[in-house]
């Protein structure tokens, strides 16, 4: 099916009108108002984790200073390409990449506690001057976000986002090497998180024991095509261990994002059999060494949360789009 119509059946199943979710155009690239974003412009959840850090500490990346400045450099000569693959419940990143970076972001996730949230996320971007119903955001969930006085904390950066809902483009879809259908499995331990992965052996018992749903994917080419894009800027990927199948996907296709953010679960939380998670985390290995080859640099934030860049790509000139 057409990622338009997936789109139109989520937001009937979840009673969002075309305000509160997605303005896509499926035929060509993404259409609709940037905001004006100035340097004074507070983002929210910027800084918040740390010194070059975007996010919450749960949520957070690390954005070294040269390759944000880089980036901002060709968001100057031309709007950058932004994909998100993974949400969950905290979407504080994508939220202040939008913001930072005056630009929209495209966000994939078909796990029902992600369309959940971005539904809750839609409801209160941009609405500080409405106190209407504040009271209820410290019993919001958020990934996280330990307690009432944290949860209050992260809707509050919500409500104060300066960017309108329109640049914020969410689809119900996982990222695959193919397009159809595919399971989502859910560790034991992770039910109330609602952490799925596609790949079976990061969970527990090859995906037998946790709550598994079927869920629609496509590939890269399928998505792109459908944007109308032949290249992404930024890319983050937090896809409960099908990063290292993801990342393998983007160098065999050859399109190679200036900067990718990546939860490499394998290297730190797999919850399948000990045997899989250690072929797991040699394969994590074995792709970072290949994105090095490919003229990657990385810097780490936390245990698996990695932010791969290209230093030549970012100095290259903004690539001019092929005609359709």
């Amino acid at each position: 099916e057409s990622l338009d119509r997936l789109k139109a059946d989520h937001a009937l199943k979840n009673g969002l009108s075309d305000g509160q979710h997605v303005l896509m155009n499926p035929t060509g690239p993404p259409t609709g108002p940037l905001m004006h974003v100035h340097a004074h412009v507070a983002c929210p959840f910027d800084g918040t984790c740390g010194k070059d850090c975007v996010g919450t500490q749960y949520g957070g990346r690390r954005l070294p200073s040269h390759v944000r400045a880089h980036l901002l450099a060709k968001r100057h000569r031309g709007e950058l390409i932004y994909y998100s693959f993974g949400m969950g419940q905290d979407i504080s990143f994508d939220i202040s990449m939008a913001c930072i970076l005056n630009t929209t972001a495209l966000l994939f996730d078909p796990s029902p506690h992600a369309a959940e949230h971005f539904k809750f996320v839609m409801e209160r971007l941009g609405q500080h001057g409405n106190e209407l119903g504040t009271a209820v955001d410290s019993k919001l969930e958020c990934g996280g976000c330990r307690n009432a006085g944290e949860r209050k904390a992260y809707w509050s950066w919500i409500r104060h986002s300066p960017s309108p809902r329109s640049v914020f483009r969410y689809m119900p879809v996982a990222l695959s090497n193919v397009t159809g259908t595919q399971t989502f499995y859910q560790a034991q331990t992770q039910q109330a998180s609602g952490s799925y992965s596609l790949v079976a052996d990061m969970r527990d018992k090859g995906g037998q024991v946790g709550r598994n749903v079927a869920v629609r994917t496509a590939s890269l080419q399928k998505l792109m095509a459908e944007f109308g894009h032949h290249r992404i800027d930024a890319l983050k990927i937090d896809v409960e261990g099908m990063e290292v199948k993801l990342l393998e996907l983007f160098l065999e296709s050859k399109v190679l994002p200036s900067v990718v953010f990546v939860d490499v679960d394998a290297m730190c939380c797999c919850h399948g059999t000990p045997m899989n998670c250690r072929r797991l985390k040699r394969e994590a290995k074995e792709v970072i060494r290949n994105l090095a080859a490919a003229g990657y640099s990385h810097v780490k934030h936390g245990q698996g949360d990695y932010t791969f860049f290209r230093m030549r790509s970012l100095r290259a000139p903004f690539p001019t789009a092929r005609a359709a």
